[in-house]
């Protein structure tokens, strides 16, 4: 059996491992929109003694649909067309078995899920190398596309009037605004920052950003013949 629990091992009935290691790495992101548009729920609580493939979710209006003979609502949300594809194969029965078992599988996607990550230990040197990265290439000038689109960033569509997940757009509003202090514009000051506002404020050739990488060797990554130190400029290693 894996590791999710007797549930999981239904898909196998269904599905080559190819499109079983997709939906493995769609499973995230496939549960999280599912929620945000009310489609699973989760028990309020589990006592620590319960297995994790016992602690487990389950579809909201799973049944509905398959008395209506369509899962769409909830196979579109896998966001992925050879994953859509080889559910579209299967007839309404097989359907339901299939999505039920992703549906009530013990899956635990841990604390490195969005707000929750600093909770994660491994966040700390996971994060910072990231950043560091995207300073290396923002230096480098190595970014093809640094496009923010307006709309279509969330596959969960049913979140506001306007069909988008307020949060991820670029003009979206944080919760906090001049966090470094070094806004000369007393109304920029008082107004809170966009996701576009703090990515630009973040710009290492930003001479408002108080700091940036002294190294961008990254020495572990020469141990894999990766170095991105060489990406840059001389003056700028």
């Amino acid at each position: 059996g894996s590791e999710f629990g007797p549930s999981f091992d239904v898909l196998s009935d269904y599905f080559d491992e190819t499109i079983l290691e997709d939906i493995s790495k769609l499973q995230f992101s496939w549960t999280k929109n599912l929620w945000r548009n009310y489609k699973i729920e989760f028990p309020s609580y589990c006592s620590s003694d319960t297995p994790q493939h016992q602690c487990t979710g389950s579809c909201t209006f799973l049944d509905l649909a398959h008395k209506k003979g369509s899962f769409a609502a909830y196979i579109d949300t896998f966001g992925d067309e050879v994953v859509i594809a080889a559910f579209n194969t299967l007839g309404n029965d097989d359907q339901y078995k299939a999505l039920g078992a992703l549906c009530e599988n013990g899956l635990s996607i841990g604390d490195q899920m969005e707000s929750a990550s600093p909770a994660d230990i491994s966040f700390w040197p996971i994060h910072p190398n990231l950043e560091r990265i995207w300073m290396i290439k923002k230096l480098s000038s190595t970014f093809q596309n640094e496009s923010w689109p307006e709309t279509g960033t969330s596959l969960a569509t049913d979140t506001t009037a306007s069909g988008e997940c307020y949060g991820h757009g670029p003009y979206d509003l944080l919760p906090y605004g001049d966090i470094y202090g070094s806004m000369d514009n007393l109304a920029d000051k008082n107004n809170n920052l966009t996701n576009k506002g703090l990515y630009n404020l973040m710009d290492p050739m930003n001479s408002d950003l108080p700091y940036v990488y002294d190294d961008f060797s990254l020495k572990h990554c020469q141990h894999y013949d990766i170095d991105f130190g060489t990406w840059l400029p001389s003056q700028r290693r």
